[in-house]
């Protein structure tokens, strides 16, 4: 590996590289991302009124992390805030309707399919990181899981406006929740009986010029639920009326079972590539990340400065956000978005980091 390579190579590496058999490090590092396909995050996830187009993908995942490295292995404990959405077009539409108070298209069809995962979760992980001959090395990590919030399920179906204030239709809504945001019952508050997760890496020097890194976190995970609320109902009726404000409210006619649970929950697998052409103190690559049939692509430019200073510019093919990454020595921000207005960003992703490192 060239002296350029090596010295980009940690800023490229979606995990963390093995260290040097004496030394050890404190480290911390957060990081923030979220999108929602040709929306904006932020009243989608708030529930606030806006211009909602018709979209089928939506998720946020937030991580802070502390902990200690030691040659090769880590231990840290961290913090977990995650929505994974992902919905028909039509779905998209009806909530728009809903949240802005306005009426459904008359006679129209509107085709419902909405599946959510939702966690917020502390833990601990034991990582291992392995060099194995100086352009080929693995990553492998090993979660334990508490979770307090959580929401899993589906709702699917079709509503249609006759006339007037008549609706009809058949909506089927299966889920567990720690709080019932949809039919608002009252329930007590939620822990996870036991949790895991495991994450599993790889960076491939393959020449002087290319760097290859993948990452696959959350690849094998399960979160056991006892006695967790759940509700399972149909709604084929409904009825609206208007307040002095001209906000339309649509009232279901739901039948069902309120009951608890015990439930297993998976997350989806979030699937990172990066395939870079270095060159002297630089290099251009294609970073994506695939999650739940959702494919997100950047373009990206580094480069390293004065032997110590690594600088990244990214450009996001579906959203046009544009990224600015520094990186000196031992810390580390980052920010990405397509808006300078973080409240009408469609993503938005914000990363830092800094560690400290001792030899022993």
């Amino acid at each position: 590996m060239s002296s350029s390579a090596a010295l980009l190579a940690p800023a490229l590496s979606f995990f963390p590289l093995a260290q040097a058999p004496d030394q050890v490090s404190i480290f911390s590092n957060v990081d923030i991302s979220g999108y929602a396909q040709d929306n904006q995050i932020y009243p989608l996830l708030k529930g606030e009124k806006g211009s909602y187009a018709s979209s089928e993908h939506a998720y946020t995942l937030n991580q802070a992390e502390i902990g200690v490295r030691y040659g090769g292995f880590s231990l840290s404990v961290f913090s977990r805030y995650e929505w994974y959405l992902k919905f028909s077009p039509d779905t998209m539409e009806l909530y728009g309707a809903s949240v802005n108070g306005e009426d459904l298209s008359l006679g129209k069809i509107y085709n419902v399919d909405l599946s959510v995962e939702h966690l917020v979760s502390d833990g601990l992980k034991l990582g291992w990181s392995h060099d194995w001959n100086g352009s080929f090395s693995t990553y492998l990590s090993l979660s334990y899981l508490q979770a307090r919030e959580v929401m899993s399920g589906e709702l699917s179906g079709q509503v249609q406006h006759l006339f007037n204030a008549i609706y009809t239709g058949e909506l089927n809504l299966d889920y567990v929740y720690s709080d019932d945001v949809l039919l608002n019952r009252q329930v007590s508050e939620q822990h996870s009986h036991f949790g895991y997760s495991s994450d599993i890496g790889m960076n491939w020097q393959i020449s002087d010029n290319w760097f290859v890194s993948l990452w696959a976190q959350d690849v094998v995970n399960a979160i056991e639920w006892r006695n967790v609320p759940r509700t399972r109902a149909t709604a084929n009726t409904a009825t609206a009326d208007v307040d002095d404000d001209g906000n339309i409210s649509i009232h279901p006619v739901v039948t069902g079972v309120e009951d608890n649970t015990n439930y297993t929950q998976h997350l989806p697998t979030k699937y990172h590539s990066r395939i870079n052409y270095l060159y002297g103190d630089g290099g251009l690559g294609v970073k994506s990340v695939y999650v739940d049939e959702l494919w997100l692509v950047d373009l990206e430019w580094s480069a390293l400065w004065s032997g110590s200073w690594v600088s990244n510019v990214s450009y996001n093919l579906q959203t046009g956000a544009i990224g600015l990454k520094a990186q000196w020595q031992h810390f580390y921000l980052g920010v990405k978005s397509d808006s300078l207005d973080y409240q009408q960003a469609t993503q938005l992703n914000l990363t830092l980091g800094a560690s400290v490192t001792m030899s022993l």
